[in-house]
């Protein structure tokens, strides 16, 4: 049995980007993970064991949010490779890594990309 598992909205202060100054003070990214595993066994045992430890999860990419790289599509490469490397039950997922008022000309809430990964 699949289904889907979500965390969306983490929110990290990191220092990623091409630009010096984004090196230097940094900026807030959200992550949102969207998972498509198979949850048959977690659905019957009622185990963490069987399925994503969300915490777990969470420690993974703030550990890959606190190397500063130039783009958004590696850090969302990154953390997708990690993440279905250490869970053999993630069929696909879909990494979004956005970052809040990119360094543009004009107003821009944020620039985002969305990998999508499967095996």
């Amino acid at each position: 049995m699949n289904g889907k598992i979500a965390l969306k909205g983490l929110v990290f202060h990191s220092f990623h980007g091409v630009h010096g100054f984004e090196r230097e003070k940094g900026n807030e990214f959200r992550v949102d993970l969207v998972f498509e595993a198979d949850i048959s066994k977690a659905s019957v045992s009622d185990r963490l064991a069987d399925t994503l430890d969300y915490e777990e999860v969470y420690e993974i990419v703030a550990e890959i949010m606190q190397v500063p790289v130039n783009l958004l599509e590696h850090v969302a490469h990154r953390i997708a490779e990690s993440l279905m490397g250490r869970y053999p039950t993630i069929i696909s997922m879909e990494t979004t890594v956005a970052k809040k008022f990119p360094p543009l000309p004009g107003h821009c809430d944020e620039s985002s990309v969305t990998l999508v990964s499967s095996r």
